[in-house]
């Protein structure tokens, strides 16, 4: 089981940490939003990662090929409504997992649907209310409500939607009942914070690869896992660097972030040579589509949750 190895391997609070984050990707931006998926399923095998979704190597320049300015970035921070895909490769003892997630999302709206596919293993089945049935669960945040889906509470309730807006829970899952900030898309929020001057570092017909500096302390999980009292001041002073693709034409943005010497930092100890976790995120260029926004016309309360956690 991948959940055991994770354990087992990483000593101590990096053990803890590496397992929350990758249970939640709960990698927050101070004040922004995380979003879900439109609840269709992934067509990768769970726990593959797609090399050519979330390659991280920036090729090579050529002379020919237009630099992409980063002023284009601007374009992309002024999404409205769109989606994107999101990818957290976890690599624990030569084993290697993807969390993968699908969102929508209307700030005007102030709506973000989110579905995670989460691998066989990786989060205790216990971690969940109603268990982790087929790996998938979709959360979906307005201002006024948060709502899951989890087929496995089908029996209990008698719908897959449950109102959590006020469940509270002490799992590695807690912050996805989280109220979540409806102000940004993530990957969006994440260029909101970056850090000095941007790097040019390739152009392809894809577009131009950028390396930029982000505050760590704006990549802090949210939720229980940083324990340690002196983890965020550990991390104020640390700059993690982001690789970002500005697209050419009609091409998707893509953010990439190695969040492993974060982790390190915020758990105050090494994380063992190999293991880590990075982070993509996968941005449609003008993909402003108008989507259903209505919620399910079935939604139970949650007290169902604990009358299931009873019996």
């Amino acid at each position: 089981m991948i959940a055991n190895q994770v354990i087992s391997r990483i000593p101590g609070r990096s053990a803890r940490l590496l397992l929350g984050l990758a249970a939640l990707v709960a990698v927050a931006v101070a004040a922004s939003a995380c979003g879900s998926g439109s609840g269709q399923e992934d067509s990768a095998t769970d726990g593959e990662a797609s090399s050519d979704e979330s390659s991280t190597s920036p090729p090579a320049v050529t002379q020919t090929q237009s630099v992409v300015p980063w002023d284009d970035v601007a374009t992309h921070l002024a999404t409205r409504r769109g989606s994107y895909r999101k990818f957290t490769e976890i690599r624990v003892g030569g084993v290697t997992a993807t969390i993968r997630e699908s969102v929508e999302f209307d700030l005007d709206a102030s709506y973000l649907d989110r579905t995670l596919t989460i691998p066989a293993g990786l989060v205790p089945e216990d971690s969940v209310p109603g268990g982790l049935g087929n790996g998938m669960l979709q959360f979906v945040y307005t201002d006024s409500v948060t709502i899951m889906r989890n087929a496995a509470l089908r029996d209990a309730c008698g719908t897959d939607w449950v109102d959590v807006t006020d469940f509270s829970s002490d799992s590695v899952l807690a912050p996805a009942f989280q109220a979540t900030d409806l102000r940004v898309a993530e990957p969006l929020g994440v260029l909101n914070h970056v850090s000095g001057e941007p790097r040019h570092v390739a152009t392809s017909p894809d577009g131009s690869h950028y390396e930029v500096a982000i505050p760590a302390a704006r990549l802090s999980p949210q939720g229980g896992f940083l324990d340690a009292p002196d983890a965020m001041s550990a991390m104020a002073d640390i700059e993690t660097i982001a690789d970002v693709l500005l697209p050419a034409d009609s091409g998707p943005l893509q953010v990439t972030i190695d969040l492993t010497d974060v982790l390190e930092a915020a758990a105050g100890e090494d994380i063992p040579e190999g293991d880590g976790m990075t982070v993509t995120w996968i941005v449609p260029v003008s993909d402003e589509r108008p989507f259903d926004i209505r919620l399910p016309p079935e939604i139970a309360d949650a007290t169902c949750i604990d009358q299931d956690r009873e019996a």
